[in-house]
């Protein structure tokens, strides 16, 4: 299944196609929210069942950029955001589902976030669009 520390093609193929045919049910949102009170965190992938595609998906992103009303990219410790919409809303995710910064981006904006190594996501919201960057910290 894993080449090095990656998913070869045929089993991302397949987790992303189980991902897609089994959508989360009240079972699992009742669970996540039983352990978010005893321990504190919350399966992102219930909350979000977007997320696996966004973050396994690349053609999520590749097709995105391409309509994309938000140039962002991740370098150095910093998050460069280029919104042509006049206020967007950014908001960061580690893969706990936990909010790790929110600021609010007037078109163009330098963020520096000083993230733990791991898999983030940013959510860009305006009035009429979301859109997501998946950005990995070394």
């Amino acid at each position: 299944m894993l080449i090095g520390d990656n998913f070869s093609g045929w089993a991302e193929t397949m987790l992303l196609q189980w991902d897609a045919a089994d959508p989360v049910s009240q079972k699992e949102i009742d669970r996540n929210n039983a352990i978010y009170i005893a321990q504190g965190n919350r399966n992102p992938f219930i909350d979000r069942p977007e997320f696996g595609q966004y973050v396994w998906d690349t053609s999520v992103f590749v097709e995105t950029a391409r309509a994309s009303n938000i140039k962002w990219w991740y370098s150095n410790s910093t998050l460069y955001v280029n919104s042509n919409f006049h206020s967007t809303s950014v908001e960061i995710l580690n893969m706990l589902g936990q909010q790790v910064h929110q600021a609010t981006i007037v078109q163009v904006e330098a963020l520096n976030l000083n993230l733990k190594p791991g898999i983030y996501l940013a959510v860009g919201r305006s009035d009429s669009a979301t859109e997501v960057l998946r950005f990995v910290v070394q």
